[in-house]
Formats: structure tokens, C-alpha cells, sequence
């Protein structure tokens, strides 16, 4: 059933009981055909910076690999605006996006996702804390779940949908924002600066206002924001 449902993308889907990572079997197994790959847990899960990425049973982890010829513009914030997307759809929940593409609820992080890209075209990494019931003590204060019923399958196939057809998101975007018109902190070159955001611009940078009264624009994945 699900193989039929993501053929209807047309997308090889991969399903596992346990993997080491869903991007790292993604990556040796592409071959520019479109392809999803989806495992219950996962031994080494990898998020933005070099982090593990936690992985028990009772989330949702998969990743989307896609060839050169879809358009990857903007890809990140499509793939936050997907996932808020789908949560909407089919969950009794109001999710929001940390820039630039961590998916939060009640000021808890229950997604994350990574872009990386290869020699074929770019692996997209997602991971959701579904029903996630513990944390490590340094992810108790800051991570959260859905904790909903919803079938998995539709999920993924919801969210990968989205990727693949949504044009115009930009005003979704900045309306489901976690941190737009609020105060918060970057950290830059090992530095840290007081901020307020005060938008989104058309590429997706995110216009502060630093404490001196100066404007400047984020545009790289790497630097650290966080709220007050």
C-alpha cells in the first residue's frame, strides 16, 4: 500500500525497521531517480552542524532525495513550509518555523530538517517527534512531540507532496514564523548579538535590528538564533 501511494509521485520508496541514518542510506543508493526513504529509528541520525540527531521509536524519520532538475530554490524554507503544511492538514496542531526550518509547537522543537546536497541533486533529511515520550536531559527543556495519532504514512506523503508541488509560500512563511517580531539572539563568528527580528525578506534572510539601532540580514544556516 504505501509503495502504491508514493508511486503515485513518482518516487522508489525505502521503508526500515532501523538504519544508521535515512540520508546516508539515501546517498549511497541514488542514483537520480527520485527516492524516499523512511526507517522507524535511527542509530545515527544526523542534524544541522555536525549534531546528532535523536531517534527513538515513535518518531517519524525519512528522507527525500531529489534529482538536479527540480527546482531548489529557496529549498530550506519550502521544506519548513511543507512540513507546517501537512502537520495543519492532518493534525489537531498549530505549528510554527524557527528560521530557518525547525518546526516548533507550544515553544517546543518537534522537527527538524537538513538539506545537504550531492553530485545527483540534494538529500532532504526530516525527522518528527511524534510520540516521542522522553528526552536526553540536555533536549527536555527545548524538545516536544505531536503526540497524535495520525498514520505516518500519510504524513510523509503529505509532506512530500507539498515539496514537490508548493510554488508560493512566502506569505505562509512569515505568517506560521516562530520568531517575527520578537527578541532574540544570533550568534555569529562566535559572537553573540541582541536583535530583534523584524522580518522576512524575499529570499528568506531574516531582517534584524540590532541594539544599537543598526539593520542587518541572516542569510546563513549557520549562525545560531534563539529566542529571549
Amino acid at each position: 500500500m504505501r509503495r502504491l501511494l508514493f508511486k503515485k509521485l513518482n518516487i522508489k520508496f525505502k521503508a526500515f525497521y532501523k538504519l544508521d541514518s535515512t540520508s546516508t542510506y539515501a546517498k549511497k543508493h541514488f542514483d537520480g531517480t527520485p527516492l524516499l526513504v523512511c526507517a522507524k529509528t535511527q542509530t545515527g541520525g544526523r542534524g544541522r552542524q555536525g549534531k546528532d540527531f535523536f531517534s527513538p521509536k515513535g518518531g517519524i524519520y525519512f528522507s527525500l532525495a531529489l534529482p538536479k532538475s527540480f527546482n531548489f530554490t529557496h529549498l530550506t524554507a519550502l521544506c519548513g513550509v511543507s512540513v507546517c503544511h501537512a502537520i495543519e492538514k492532518l493534525c489537531d496542531a498549530t505549528p510554527e518555523i524557527k528560521w530557518v526550518n525547525d518546526i516548533y509547537i507550544k515553544d517546543k522543537k518537534i522537527c527538524g530538517i537538513l538539506c545537504e546536497a550531492t553530485e545527483n541533486g540534494v538529500i532532504i533529511g526530516i525527522g518528527i517527534n511524534l510520540n516521542t515520550k522522553a528526552f536526553p536531559k540536555d533536549l527536555e527543556n527545548v524538545a516536544g512531540a505531536l503526540n497524535t495519532k495520525v498514520s505516518k504514512t500519510k504524513l510523509i506523503y503529505e509532506i512530500a507532496n507539498n515539496i514537490l508541488t508548493i510554488k508560493d509560500f512566502k506569505e505562509y512563511y512569515k505568517e506560521h514564523s516562530y520568531v517575527l517580531g520578537k527578541k532574540i539572539f544570533f550568534i555569529e563568528n562566535n559572537e553573540k548579538y541582541e536583535a530583534f527580528a523584524e522580518n522576512i525578506d524575499d529570499n528568506f534572510g531574516l531582517v534584524v535590528k540590532l541594539a544599537d539601532g543598526t539593520e542587518k540580514t541572516l542569510t546563513s544556516g549557520e549562525i545560531s538564533v534563539r529566542l529571549f
